[in-house]
């Protein structure tokens, strides 16, 4: 069994480290509990009742299991006999195809695994819709998500999600991610040009409230300000243009949606810049 351990990050960052595992324990066979994604978990429809994050999906855990675990592997990770740790911290990346990693896991190693995957593999398109389907959202916000969309593609052909990522992007990387709202404004036109002879809309999603000004005169309908809902919005939009972001990534991912990954929002745009991301 392999125990994942990383907490850093957002929602972003714990959905594409816990799809990699995903995919490594779907073509090897092995069995996964994710110790950092407990936090998330009620959103899922196949996590809410589970908060170990048991893959293959496991049988009703809640709270109290879940804090019981992280206690466990307080006190018995690398100490026990059968146990192992693997922990690359925040800045490092671990190889989860490296062979001794994966027949420790078959040997029946408990591997506590910590920091961030790196997986180079070939089969892992072989697998991604059943990583999607795990990571289905709860019933509930599929149809607020769906009443969001519905007012986004009022009259238009072309829906383009704009990822407007302000809060900490002020100050991480010096703020090189960040971009104010008249920024992001003035991006859209820029992207509309980009389908000629079609009708875009906008859909905003950001971290921080939006005012409504910065975007008047242009064809924009607001996210719900939920994290969940903006994500999965994401997801169903056409494209999707914003800074570097896994949150962005993963919408990309499971919606199987182009994305501008925008580094200079001055700079030149073409559709052969839009990329899907594979988790």
């Amino acid at each position: 069994m392999i125990v994942i351990t990383s907490q850093f990050g957002q929602l972003g960052n714990r959905l594409l480290i816990f799809a990699k595992f995903i995919t490594l324990a779907r073509h090897e066979n092995l069995q996964l509990m994710n110790l950092g994604f407990s936090t998330y978990a009620e959103h899922f429809e196949v996590l809410q009742h589970d908060r170990l994050c048991r893959y293959p999906a496991g049988k009703r855990s809640g709270r109290v299991q879940a804090r019981l675990a992280r206690l466990w592997y307080k006190r018995a990770a690398g100490t026990l006999p059968g146990t192992r740790v693997v922990h690359a911290g925040q800045s490092k990346e671990f190889d989860l195809a490296d062979p001794e990693f994966v027949e420790q896991a078959r040997r029946g190693t408990v591997i506590f695994a910590g920091g961030w995957p790196r997986l180079d593999v070939d089969y892992k398109a072989e697998y991604a819709d059943e990583v999607r389907a795990y990571f289905r959202p709860r019933v509930d916000i599929k149809a607020r998500v769906a009443d969001v969309m519905h007012r986004a593609r009022q009259d238009c052909d072309v829906l383009v999600g704009l990822h407007v990522r302000q809060g900490d992007y002020r100050t991480w990387e010096a703020g090189r991610h960040y971009f104010s709202s008249a920024q992001y404004a003035a991006l859209a036109p820029r992207l509309a040009a980009l389908y000629p002879g079609q009708r875009v809309n906008f859909l905003v999603v950001s971290d921080e409230r939006q005012d409504p000004a910065a975007y008047a005169g242009l064809p924009v309908t607001f996210g719900t300000g939920n994290m969940m809902e903006d994500l999965y919005s994401l997801a169903a939009c056409d494209a999707i243009a914003g800074p570097t972001s896994t949150f962005a990534g993963w919408a990309s991912f499971y919606g199987r949606v182009p994305r501008w990954k925008i580094e200079d929002i001055e700079g030149p745009l073409t559709l052969a810049n839009l990329k899907t991301v594979a988790a």
